[in-house]
């Protein structure tokens, strides 16, 4: 089910765009999956949770809109089949969102660096590429690494940060990839779009969003 605060969000900004969701069965992906799903898109979730990635799908719609494929993004093939499964699927593809962190074991700013690289290889064809660099977020595997239950992460890494009375969801992140895979990002390209309120400085890169759009 939709939230109540994603879905009261207006008007539909992926309508008729296709998109893959790396790591969508869970945390950041999930919400992006379900945000991405609101706002007219249809969604391919890439996760190697298939349970958790396959029941998402059923409960966000039928195939037609939203369906699941098993990918590990440290494999190429895995990756080029689901970009093949996106487009045989549903025809085409807009989208590409996920975390790099995991295929990249490099450091932020070795990513980063990776975003601008191909930022200014793929812009010839059209293609726009984005970074998010979001503060920690109480994710299940955030929580499982802490060992803490959700409360208590959110409590610790609110104490750490620098805006007061607000808390990091996997739903703000989720925001930041909407409005960079949407039309209302279509000259925004090389960016590296932080929410962290302003705790911007010595602290890992928890995720790392690609949006890739047509």
């Amino acid at each position: 089910m939709v939230s109540s605060d994603i879905s009261t969000a207006s008007p539909r900004k992926l309508e008729g765009k296709v998109a893959i969701i790396t790591g969508g069965a869970s945390g950041i992906g999930e919400s992006t999956a379900r945000l991405f799903v609101h706002h007219g898109a249809k969604v391919l979730i890439a996760d190697v949770q298939d349970k958790l990635g396959q029941s998402l799908a059923m409960d966000l719609g039928p195939p037609k809109i939203v369906s699941f494929v098993h990918c590990n993004v440290t494999s190429d093939s895995d990756l080029e089949n689901a970009v093949d499964t996106a487009v045989s699927r549903y025809d085409q593809l807009d989208i590409i969102s996920g975390d790099l962190s995991y295929a990249y074991k490099a450091s932020k700013h070795a990513i980063l660096g990776l975003n601008n690289n191909l930022t200014v290889e793929l812009g010839k064809y059209g293609i726009r590429v984005n970074t998010i660099s979001p503060y920690g977020v109480a994710t299940p595997m955030v929580t499982s690494g802490m060992q803490m239950d959700k409360k208590a992460a959110e409590e610790f890494m609110s104490a750490a940060g620098n805006l007061r009375g607000a808390i990091l969801e996997p739903e703000d992140v989720a925001r930041a990839a909407l409005y960079l895979a949407s039309d209302d990002a279509k000259y925004v390209s090389g960016l590296n779009l932080i929410v962290d309120g302003g705790h911007n400085h010595n602290h890992p890169l928890f995720g790392a969003t690609d949006s890739l759009a047509n």
